[in-house]
């Protein structure tokens, strides 16, 4: 079978973010569960896994977004965004780094997301918490300004270089 361009570009994106977590070396790692033309983390949640590193996908509750606990085989479901989302209700606190989705970016890191605001309002909440965005290098964008609520990632990982 012949992989897609999409395909070889997200191989060589989780390469990339594998080769920085294994330096980094956290404990607790939020992901996303990718819809639209986001990169999908499975091959890089899968290695966090064999690495004994705890992982979690967000779940909205009342317009908050927090991180709960995801294990291989857990059963997942459909918010109302139609994003998946774990069903154990077990939060992970205290998060090491997270994987943020996102549509577009700029030179400065920062990312237009689908425009709810979640991930803006959880980062500037949690401060202290790594922040690594993924995205095609066709994804950069630098002809928007960032709002006042968004907030810069401190890498974003593509599949030609990490800004």
């Amino acid at each position: 079978m012949k992989l897609s361009e999409t395909q070889l570009f997200s191989r060589q994106i989780s390469a990339n973010v594998i080769e920085a977590i294994k330096k980094a070396k956290p404990n607790k790692v939020g992901f996303y569960s990718p819809i639209s033309q986001e990169v999908n983390p499975k091959a890089i949640i899968d290695f966090s896994w064999a690495m004994k590193i705890r992982t979690s996908l967000p779940k909205i509750h009342n317009q908050t977004m927090h991180f709960e606990a995801l294990y291989p085989n857990d059963a997942l479901q459909e918010n109302r965004f139609g994003i998946l989302e774990p069903k154990n209700q077990e939060i992970e606190y205290a998060l090491d780094l997270i994987i943020v989705p996102l549509i577009v970016f700029n030179e400065h890191r920062y990312r237009i997301g689908f425009g709810q605001g979640y991930y803006d309002r959880y980062l500037e909440a949690n401060p202290q918490i790594q922040t690594w965005g993924i995205a095609y290098d066709w994804q950069k964008n630098n002809t928007w300004l960032p709002e006042i609520h968004d907030q810069p990632l401190q890498k974003i990982f593509t599949e030609k270089t990490t800004y």
